[in-house]
């Protein structure tokens, strides 16, 4: 019997901010990958995730939304991320909310490289009443000169599984790119970072801006407990009371919030001390908020 055919290629999902892209990802790869909020943009960085089925390796790669208000700093600095994300890749998923077709919709399409690419219509599980979607599924194909139309739900995973299908068919013929194990081209560091970031914006949600970075200062593995110190960065100094709460408890919420999420993405127990400072000051014991989960 001859070995079948290996298929490969790069996949980017794209679109406005706030449409499911990331949700769609972690769909699609078959993990919590990528980070997920109530607010827009998120994403922050270019991040890939890697399914391989048999003889079929996808490269999903999840992309900031592209902003029609670019001027804003933080949305030019994502926007350009996001276009240089889709350099190099083989198709597109343009991803858009079911029933919602508008100019900034219009706006993150031409900026779009030439070449071929799919709609998603992700949402379609929220249309009420469910006979609204075949008309919008009508006027979007009559409309734009794309591959596909695809309905999905990346929430439910309503008809993801024919999204693949057709991705696999049309991905070129070429060896694998990545272990077959492999499920992200991000180190372990990342992965911790981001997730503590998608605890704080659930858990603060508008009451601080988005500058909070996370720093992971050491990473070390004795037997099967990982052990992590991280350290949450604020632009003000008032803004640590926010995040470290009331006896610090708030930052102890946030902190077995993403423990537990770690513990099921990297398969392996963890202790994490999390760790509160100002960026503008030398961060010394006496102005660091510790909490550990």
């Amino acid at each position: 019997m001859t070995e079948p055919v290996q298929r490969c290629g790069v996949v980017a999902l794209a679109g406005k901010p706030n449409v499911g892209k990331s949700t769609l990802l972690n769909r699609l790869v078959g993990r919590s990958l990528s980070i997920t909020s109530g607010r827009p943009q998120t994403t922050s960085h270019q991040l890939r995730g890697i399914r391989t089925e048999g003889a079929v390796q996808i490269i999903y790669t999840d992309t900031p939304g592209i902003s029609l208000h670019g001027r804003h700093p933080r949305s030019r600095q994502l926007n350009q991320v996001a276009l240089e994300a889709l350099e190099h890749i083989d198709l597109v998923l343009f991803v858009v909310a079911a029933l919602h077709w508008d100019e900034a919709d219009r706006y993150a399409l031409r900026q779009l490289r030439p070449g071929p690419w799919m709609l998603v219509i992700n949402k379609a599980d929220l249309v009420r009443p469910r006979s609204l979607l075949l008309p919008h599924i009508q006027e979007l194909s009559g409309r734009l000169d794309c591959l596909e139309v695809i309905p999905v739900s990346a929430a439910t995973g309503a008809n993801v599984r024919h999204l693949e299908l057709e991705l696999t068919r049309r991905l070129p013929e070429a060896p694998h790119l990545f272990p077959d194990h492999q499920w992200t081209d991000r180190q372990e560091d990342f992965l911790i970072m981001e997730r503590v970031r998608e605890k704080l914006l659930r858990q603060l949600r508008l009451e601080l801006p988005y500058q909070m970075t996370v720093q992971v200062e050491n990473l070390r593995r004795e037997g099967g407990l990982m052990h992590v110190d991280a350290v949450i960065w604020v632009e003000q100094s008032r803004h640590k009371a926010i995040v470290i709460g009331a006896g610090g408890r708030q930052l102890q919420k946030i902190g077995r919030a993403a423990r537990l999420d770690l513990e099921r993405l990297l398969s392996c127990r963890m202790m994490l001390c999390l760790r509160v400072r100002h960026r503008p000051v030398v961060a010394s014991r006496k102005n660091a908020g510790t909490g550990e989960a």
